[in-house]
């Protein structure tokens, strides 16, 4: 599906915070309902987080794989429906839930015990057919080695046998065609690799249906795609060569930012950086993966952390940040590349923090739409980029982002001169200013507006997803109700879009 995107709207949310009577969203039926919800709200877009496998805190920014499908979003109730699992197994497993269930926060632990273990049951229930075949040997590239990291960390097998290494692999996607070597199929496969086979072959079903259904009813999907790889993951342990090591297989440097007026002691992500020498010799074929899968997968696609593709920090494994270095990134060379795999994809360049004339001109270059948040905007020392006023067509609004406050609890919290300056330039009082933020996000002269649900919604604290820099039982755990999607909010969205043309 083809995306115009002049003068649209759209609302981000997670899937994991759709309603489910099973503690976590999910791409099941209360997914295609938020489509509908979506549609009747007059939305073109819907902003979703990463959907690759999580950690155990339920980052999706912290992944074991750069291309496989978190199993957590996989939905029960469609699993049921095509006889893998039983309705009572579905009662038994929500009546175990209980309370952690009720109180619409996720409980990773849970999840990852609880249902993981149901998805293994219907995967061993699964018989292969010729749609899964396919799909296996299409993506052995990626899903062999990812089956046998996945087995090899619950302790099923031995992690990191990928075997075709990263030129071929990678090559062979950017080709447009499977690497046949890498392609086993469901009969010569161990046991304990072919059942995470089964459930992304599952997980890529459940999506391809929903994305489908989403793009019928004029909705595109805005995906997003994370700029590092975890040192715990199948693309580290098979891929060593693409990061910086130190000759035994271990990260020799390591991401994050130096210190700043946030962070006085900087902070480190514990996520290996890339060999842009050898990703150059390669033709950048792993990245190209990456962003052709995304193709695949969304009609848009938000980059995280876009400034390190001019410049990165690096840090020494095992220093303190302020040890770091500012390092060169690939540069004009690396976005050229990816135009010509995938020419006609909608990219978001995520340009947000202290950002360098580098940064800005590579941006430039590639012609990517940045991104423009009204919570950064009202600082009284000087004219923001983030202001409305100094807003362009190729940009991207935000009133937040899952890394933000809501609109409610950021103008509780905004500090005396900004509230001040806020309320001067956008004419409010105090008591109406998050929904002027609101208003003025519509009102730009981006061709995109994206605003969480929840400022929609006027939620408060409660509702924020994440807090960066933070690790805590309260990051990536918000839920809505199924209560929460009534046709009075759609009609004020709709109303909303439809008063500034972008509906």
């Amino acid at each position: 599906m083809s995306i115009d995107t002049h003068h649209i709207a759209g609302t981000l949310l997670p899937v994991f915070s759709l309603p489910s009577p099973y503690g976590i969203g999910s791409m099941g039926r209360a997914a295609f309902g938020f489509v509908d919800f979506l549609a009747d709200a007059g939305q073109s877009l819907w902003q979703i987080l990463p959907m690759g496998p999580t950690d155990q805190a339920g980052s999706p920014y912290k992944g074991i794989s750069a291309f496989a499908g978190n199993p957590l979003l996989i939905d029960l109730d469609l699993l049921a429906d095509d006889g893998l699992l039983t309705e009572q197994e579905l009662a038994e497993h929500a009546e175990a839930l209980g309370s952690a269930a009720a109180d619409l926060r996720i409980d990773y632990a849970m999840q990852h015990e609880r249902k993981t273990a149901l998805l293994h049951m219907a995967a061993e229930r699964f018989s292969p057919d010729s749609d899964y075949m396919e799909f296996a040997r299409a993506s052995g590239w990626w899903l062999d080695d990812f089956a046998s990291y996945a087995a090899g960390i619950e302790g099923d097998g031995v992690a990191g046998a990928g075997g075709g290494g990263a030129a071929g692999a990678a090559g062979a996607c950017a080709g447009g065609a499977a690497c046949a070597a890498g392609a086993a199929g469901a009969a010569g496969a161990a046991g304990a690799e072919e059942r995470h086979r089964r459930i992304q072959y599952v997980f890529e079903k459940q999506w391809r249906q929903l994305k489908e259904y989403a793009n019928s009813r004029g909705i595109g999907i805005v995906g997003d795609l994370p700029f590092y790889v975890s040192a715990e993951s199948a693309d580290f342990a098979s891929h060593t060569g693409l990061f910086a090591t130190d000759g035994c297989g271990r990260p020799s440097l390591i991401a994050g930012v130096p210190p700043d007026a946030f962070t006085e002691d900087g902070q480190i992500w514990n996520e290996p950086v890339y060999d842009w020498a050898e990703h150059r010799r390669t033709g950048y074929d792993w990245w190209l993966c990456r962003f052709a899968r995304a193709a695949a997968m969304y009609n848009l696609c938000r980059i995280d952390h876009f400034r390190a593709f001019a410049q990165y920090f690096a840090i020494p494994a095992g220093r303190p940040a302020k040890e770091g270095r500012w390092k060169d990134g690939p540069g004009r060379d690396f976005i050229d590349a990816v135009k010509r795999a995938v020419p006609d994809f909608g990219i978001i360049a995520e340009d947000l923090g202290i950002i360098t004339d580098d940064v800005h001109e590579l941006r430039e270059y590639s012609g990517y739409p940045g991104m423009r948040v009204l919570q950064f905007a009202f600082d009284p020392s000087g004219d923001s980029i983030y202001l409305p006023h100094n807003h362009i067509k190729n940009c991207v609004v935000y009133t937040g982002t899952h890394d933000n406050p809501t609109l409610r609890e950021w103008t509780a919290g905004a500090s005396s001169p900004e509230m001040d300056f806020a309320l001067s330039y956008l004419g409010a009082a105090r008591e109406n200013v998050a929904q002027k933020v609101l208003e003025a996000a519509l009102d730009s002269v981006a061709d995109i507006v994206i605003i969480p649900l929840q400022d929609y919604m006027g939620l408060g604290a409660d509702a924020r997803i994440n807090t960066p820099g933070t690790v805590g039982k309260m990051n990536w755990t918000w839920r809505l109700s199924q209560a929460d999607l009534t046709s009075e909010l759609a009609e004020n969205m709709r109303g909303m879009a439809k008063d500034r043309g972008r509906i």
